[in-house]
């Protein structure tokens, strides 16, 4: 009788096993080509946390990249920690246990010109420090790309919600001039020019002239050195690389400091508080296949994809 439990026990292990061994060995990765490609992304996660991936990972258009990890195609794929498709589908955000993902915190920059000619752009602007947390960004993005809100809407209601503004307010009378606000050609950068336009409109007599949807990071940036613009919203940690082109630091009070520092001398550029929350890299999975594979941090994940090429944590030597 204890022969045949035994036996019984083992087979059920030997089941279990070969069960795990079939998933590791089915482990999808599909990533952005920009996160292949950028110092910050995938080079960071592999030096960090001493793995890649065999096979390597599918290079994925930022459009599809969601869908196939929520139709399974992909078991894995890189994200920002503040994308509104996280709760749409309840995905697991793995947390980067190593700290390998620099920081980006997002603040207002503004023209050193247009706060001599406006004070209260560097003040009004400021009230936003700390109000923003990466699951209000979250969710603001989640009403605009899924709920189909207006970014007007959003940002009002989220000004209001934070007694920012009160739920009557209204808009100055436009005597005091006019600010040019920028916003790159996302939807969370058009969130946060509405969320700074509409601030200012009802703080003040400012006439808002909104310049959204202007592109990438280095046209943004050239149109407020040009004076096209006044202010837009940046991330500390793509100042850092992609205007200063300076080697990424990881600590998130120093990195502020840093291109606050140089921005002002380099540019008459100046950053204003920051808003509160970080849009850093991250992996992500769906939240059921994580559960069941037991990953929660990256370090599990390079734990796991060690354990399925034969090893406990794969070390650069093995790659």
């Amino acid at each position: 009788m204890l022969i045949l439990i035994a036996v019984a026990a083992i087979s059920i292990v030997i089941v279990i096993l070969a069960r795990r061994y079939v998933l590791h060995n089915q482990i999808r990765i599909g990533f952005r080509t920009e996160f292949l490609t950028r110092p910050d992304g995938y080079e960071s996660l592999s030096q960090h946390y001493g793995f890649k991936f065999r096979p390597e990972p599918k290079q994925m258009n930022p459009s599809a990249i969601y869908k196939a990890l929520t139709d399974g195609s992909v078991d894995v794929i890189n994200g920002f920690a503040t994308d509104g498709y996280i709760p749409v589908y309840d995905l697991a955000a793995l947390e980067d246990d190593k700290s390998c993902f620099p920081p980006q915190r997002a603040a207002p920059i503004v023209r050193s010109e247009t706060l001599e000619k406006h004070p209260e752009i560097g003040e009004i602007p400021n009230r936003l420090e700390g109000r923003i947390a990466n699951e209000t960004m979250r969710n603001l993005n989640y009403e605009v790309e899924y709920k189909g809100h207006t970014p007007v809407d959003a940002a009002r209601q989220s000004l209001v919600s934070e007694g920012l503004i009160p739920p009557d307010a209204r808009q100055g009378d436009g005597s005091a001039g006019n600010v040019n606000i920028g916003s790159k050609g996302t939807t969370e950068q058009h969130i946060l020019g509405e969320i700074m336009a509409i601030l200012i409109e009802y703080s003040s007599d400012i006439q808002v002239v909104r310049m959204f949807n202007l592109g990438d990071t280095m046209t943004c940036f050239n149109a407020l050195k040009a004076g096209d613009i006044d202010l837009y919203a940046e991330y500390t940690g793509i100042g850092m690389m992609d205007i200063l082109r300076q080697e990424i630091i990881l600590d998130s009070d120093k990195l502020y400091k840093i291109v606050k520092g140089a921005f002002g001398s380099k540019y008459g550029i100046i950053w204003l508080k920051l808003f509160g929350f970080s849009n850093t890299h991250i992996l992500i999975m769906r939240r059921d296949n994580a559960e069941e594979l037991g990953i929660a941090t990256i370090s599990d994940l390079a734990r796991y994809v060690g354990w399925r090429r034969g090893g406990a944590a794969p070390l650069a030597g093995q790659f």
